[in-house]
């Protein structure tokens, strides 16, 4: 639905090793099991072309520490056998 407003609780993906979690206009993704992490402000950036997990790496981390608890809960990792190595 166009103008929908998405939930201010975190959501959280996991799909061939790819990872994320969204929250709050921040979306914290990996394309991978062997890449880094990237943060973005969606609200500024929609089509993530900045990263700012170097320059904001606190908000970065919390996210980070958010989806491994999740994953860890929900019986997500360890991710070999799903595309990582």
């Amino acid at each position: 639905v166009k103008g929908a407003e998405l939930p201010s609780r975190p959501l959280f993906w996991e799909h061939g090793g790819s990872r994320a979690v969204y929250q709050d206009d921040w979306k914290l993704v990996a394309d991978g099991v062997s890449k880094p992490w990237e943060l973005y402000n969606l609200a500024d950036d929609p089509t993530e072309q900045k990263d700012l997990s170097e320059k904001l790496p606190e908000r970065a981390d919390a996210l980070k520490l958010r989806w491994e608890t999740w994953a860890q809960k929900n019986n997500v990792l360890p991710l070999r056998g799903r595309g990582g190595k």
